[in-house]
């Protein structure tokens, strides 16, 4: 199973290619691009771009969200945050990611109407898949927390083990999204 060669399109003419093109924002299009095939307007999701600049004292950088909402009952039903290639590289680049896909959560869980919302750390093409159970306020995959004397690995490389473009990815996000799909049917 794979991806229309539309979509493929997008990700293979990326300057530099998935593994080592310089910046994140040539990977927007192509996201965005999936995004729109796999939550078509004309079904009532809504694609939204949203940046979040850092926090004060965080040596996190700026942060590209793409936001899935289900339009009928105005809700975020997924959000994929998007990093660079080379951060997969970097033990702390990989702790920024997690920690900002976390801190995400937490801010969709006041408007929160569906019972599970999904994200996606990309790391290029590499894919870290989240999730937030409402009943029980868990995130998984669950933190690992920083270790007060020695420099431990809290966003071990595993974390974004699955490739948008391999039929893993394919089969694992379709997965994702027809849950998706049901939660928000039940709901509408």
């Amino acid at each position: 199973m794979r991806w229309p060669n539309w979509i493929l399109e997008k990700f293979i003419t990326i300057p530099g290619g998935t593994r080592a093109a310089a910046h994140e924002s040539l990977f927007y299009g192509p996201y965005n691009t999936l995004l729109h095939h796999l939550f078509p307007p004309q079904e009532h999701f809504m694609v939204v771009p949203k940046y979040r600049t850092p926090r004060a004292g965080s040596s996190a950088d700026c942060t590209a969200i793409f936001i899935v909402y289900q339009v009928q009952i105005q809700t975020p039903i997924f959000f994929l945050e998007i990093k660079p290639p080379f951060h997969f590289d970097e033990l702390s680049s990989r702790e920024a990611a997690d920690g900002q896909m976390r801190d995400s959560f937490r801010e969709f869980v006041e408007a929160l109407q569906i019972p599970i919302l999904h994200g996606v750390s990309a790391l290029g093409t590499r894919l870290a898949f989240y999730q937030y159970d409402a009943e029980s306020t868990i995130i998984k995959p669950i933190a690992i927390p920083r270790d007060p004397i020695r420099v431990n690995d809290t966003a071990p490389q595993v974390l974004w083990h699955t490739d948008v473009l391999s039929d893993e990815g394919v089969q694992l996000i379709g997965l994702v999204v027809d849950e998706i799909k049901e939660m928000c049917q039940e709901i509408v």
